[in-house]
């Protein structure tokens, strides 16, 4: 959408995909990660947000408390899915990877999940 901005948070995110967003984005993908040394920073770019796409629960539960449209992203594990963890507000979708998907990609013991390719980005833009 010609007036939607991407701001990137994420300080785990590599340089490879920090650079591909930007350049794919037409001058509308902003990387902010290094611009939140504290918590309160974050604070202010979600309360400035419309939506908030994340699979870390603390900025979505932040945003969420903010009445902000949020998705969550939900790994299917029970210590790590959107039943335990999902954003509780009027405005949240909460997209969990399927069982099938979990048991065919992940490590048997679930340590390792291959959680990325678990909810497409058809799913993400069909929940907006």
């Amino acid at each position: 959408h010609p007036d939607m901005e991407i701001i990137l948070t994420a300080k785990e995110m590599t340089d490879e995909f920090v650079s591909s967003c930007v350049k794919s984005g037409n001058g509308r993908v902003i990387d902010a990660s290094g611009r939140s040394k504290r918590l309160r920073d974050l604070i202010q770019m979600i309360s400035c947000a419309e939506l908030l796409i994340a699979g870390s629960t603390g900025p979505l539960h932040i945003a969420s408390a903010l009445g902000k449209r949020t998705i969550g992203l939900y790994c299917h594990r029970n210590m790590n899915c959107a039943k335990h963890w999902g954003a509780l507000g009027p405005l949240a979708v909460n997209l969990e990877v399927s069982k099938a998907y979990c048991d065919t990609n992940c490590s048997g013991d679930k340590e390792n999940c291959d959680f990325e390719e678990g909810i497409s980005i058809q799913s993400v833009l069909d929940s907006i």
